[in-house]
């Protein structure tokens, strides 16, 4: 099978289905799923590592801090 470019999140471990119907708003899914709904096997997938959106509020809010001396700790 033609391998498939896909952005994994390191956060909570989903994938980007790019391929559904949604593509214009494309929705965050459980690996083992998108893998079952396309018939991909684990050596198809080619992961970019990312962050969904909402593993990507967490990464943002933690790198902030309430404590302006922090950063230059």
């Amino acid at each position: 099978m033609k391998k498939q470019h896909v952005q994994f999140c390191d956060g909570c471990g989903k994938v980007r289905d790019d391929l559904g119907a949604e593509k214009q708003h494309p929705r965050w899914v459980e690996l083992r799923a998108f893998q079952m709904t396309y018939g991909f096997q684990p050596d198809d997938l080619l992961l970019a590592h990312t962050y969904c959106p909402g593993c990507q509020e967490c990464v943002q809010a933690g790198t902030q801090s309430s404590d302006p001396g922090r950063a230059s700790r």
